[in-house]
């Protein structure tokens, strides 16, 4: 809540908003109609000690929320309607 300290002269602001991974589907569908599916994947590190820990986050209900994530969101294709496109 008191932001993160890049540099010794530079604190990133604080930034007080989030959203738990388990909430996240639900979240984005309830920000449009469009989507129809969303793939939340672990963002983290490729390799070293912390890579090797992200499956037992992952797989610990009490942990899962820790870890950042990236998700991916598909959405429905638009229908052109036919009524806006000039014809009567």
């Amino acid at each position: 809540m008191k932001g993160f300290a890049k540099t010794r002269n530079y604190t990133a602001p604080p930034m007080p908003w989030g959203i738990k991974r388990d909430d996240l589907p639900a979240v984005l569908r309830d920000w449009s109609p469009r989507i129809t599916n969303v793939e939340v994947g672990n963002f983290g590190p490729p390799r070293g000690p912390l890579a090797v820990l992200l499956p037992v986050f992952e797989r610990t209900p009490a942990l899962r929320n820790i870890p950042p994530v990236i998700a991916r969101v598909y959405t429905a294709a638009t229908v052109p309607d036919s009524s806006r496109l000039g014809r009567r």
